[in-house]
């Protein structure tokens, strides 16, 4: 039975290898939409107004983050 304890650093690598490539891309949308409907009534001596309206709202997220560093092979993007 093989049970390894402890660490392995890897080692250092040429100046100028180690890198970094990073990558972001966001993008949010909204769409409002409001409507209002209002109305008028006289009877005699009497008038009716009314008013009705509404609102509707939708949001939209989208986030992709992607972030490397310690490239141990030039252009390997793995």
């Amino acid at each position: 039975m093989n049970n390894p304890t402890g660490t392995a650093n890897n080692p250092p690598v040429a100046i100028g290898y180690n890198g970094e490539f990073s990558q972001n891309k966001s993008s949010f949308r909204e769409i409002n939409a409001d409507f209002l409907i209002g109305a008028n009534r006289s009877l005699g001596d009497f008038a009716i107004d009314a008013t009705f309206g509404g609102n509707r709202m939708d949001q939209t997220r989208d986030n992709l983050t992607v972030s490397v560093r310690n490239f141990y092979i030039r252009n390997l993007y793995t």
